[in-house]
């Protein structure tokens, strides 16, 4: 795991170094991005499903879903999404996170490549509306 922020986080323009992850000095830039996930949190969710449903193993899940479980499950998808942007977040926190999804998504039956699959279609898009949403509430105050 590497200790450098990523370019998502550094949008804010509020620090001057790669700082190491899980510190104060982050806590700033975490609390622009936090912000700017709250503003664009449906449009996030729908990217993210989009890509999601293109994947044949995980469209099958989704597909068997009644509606309220899919709902339950873009709401737990956004919960954890504001968890990795808060400026609180511990390494101990991130990993048990990380494990316990980990344990879900191997229950249910997604495999490793199509979380990669779907990280890679959902990343670069996520990356540039964070920095655009980052930028645009600096420029605001």
């Amino acid at each position: 795991m590497s200790n450098h922020a990523p370019d998502s986080i550094l949008c804010a323009g509020l620090v001057d170094a790669v700082p190491q992850l899980y510190s104060p000095s982050l806590a700033a830039a975490l609390t622009a991005l936090s912000e700017a996930l709250q503003h664009d949190a449906g449009d996030i969710e729908n990217r993210l499903f989009e890509g999601l449903s293109r994947l044949p193993r995980p469209k099958q899940i989704l597909d068997t879903l009644s509606e309220p479980e899919l709902q339950h499950l873009k709401s737990q998808q956004l919960q954890n999404l504001y968890a990795l942007a808060a400026p609180d977040l511990t390494e101990t926190d991130h990993r048990a996170m990380a494990l316990q999804i980990g344990r879900i998504h191997a229950t249910v039956g997604l495999d490793r490549e199509d979380l990669v699959r779907s990280g890679r279609s959902f990343s670069p898009r996520f990356r540039k509306q964070s920095i655009r949403s980052c930028t645009a509430k600096r420029f605001q105050h």
